[in-house]
């Protein structure tokens, strides 16, 4: 995994934020609130009062298993903004049939804007060995990242990111950094590779748009580490 402890001293954290949690009553025949809208990393609970229910994600996300007259409870966890809809399988169906309801998961469209707890280290899980550590300036508006990557013959390669930001979207330039020996004095030089756009859409979610070398892609990306004063 990328290392989890690179820059520890930067991500110590003075304070945690920490994610809400959220009861949906289940009973005869409905659930209450039937549509919720919460934020990533929140977690919802279902609880059972009266009836004989279950809770199944119309795409089969989570399930609470057969359903049950008792006093059961379920949980889970939601990190990726969008809708989450959920029927109870003898009393509703997929697509708001019966008993159904939907858990929204908010702040993705309209982007989150950047503050000093977004710093910290990011990555995309499915390139596991690689990713970002980021550092927010709030007195100059002012984002630097760090990305360690690797180029296409596998080895290591740095860039450095940086430039100005407002509302939820940095725009930044960015350089390969190049002739840096190992513990040897001196400064290593930053060469112009490419151009790219960080957009945030929580405290644990944001996307890399960038060109680099003359190609265009994009990187979604969530936190690596607990967050640092966010929101």
């Amino acid at each position: 995994m990328f290392q989890r402890y690179l820059f520890a001293l930067l991500l110590l954290p003075l304070v945690t934020a920490q994610a809400a949690e959220w009861t949906v009553e289940v009973r005869n025949f409905e659930f209450s609130p039937a549509e919720l809208t919460i934020q990533p990393g929140d977690t919802v609970t279902w609880i059972n009062q009266e009836g004989s229910h279950n809770v199944k994600a119309d795409d089969g996300g989570f399930y609470s298993g057969f359903p049950d007259s008792g006093n059961w409870q379920f949980s889970q966890t939601f990190n990726t903004v969008g809708d989450n809809p959920y029927y109870c399988e003898p009393h509703g169906g997929p697509g708001g049939v019966g008993m159904s309801g939907v858990i929204k998961v908010a702040t993705g469209s309209s982007g989150y804007d950047i503050r000093m707890g977004h710093s910290g280290s990011w990555w995309n899980p499915e390139w596991d060995g690689q990713g970002f550590a980021v550092e927010v300036l709030p007195a100059d508006a002012v984002l630097v990242a760090y990305w360690f990557t690797y180029d296409s013959d596998g080895n290591q390669d740095w860039f450095l990111l940086s430039g100005p930001y407002s509302g939820a979207s940095a725009t930044l330039d960015i350089y390969r950094m190049q002739g840096g020996v190992f513990v040897t004095p001196g400064v290593a030089e930053a060469v112009a590779a490419g151009e790219g756009s960080l957009q945030f859409f929580s405290c644990d979610e944001a996307r890399l748009e960038y060109t680099l070398d003359g190609t265009s892609s994009s990187i979604d990306l969530q936190r690596l580490t607990p967050n640092v004063a966010c929101p």
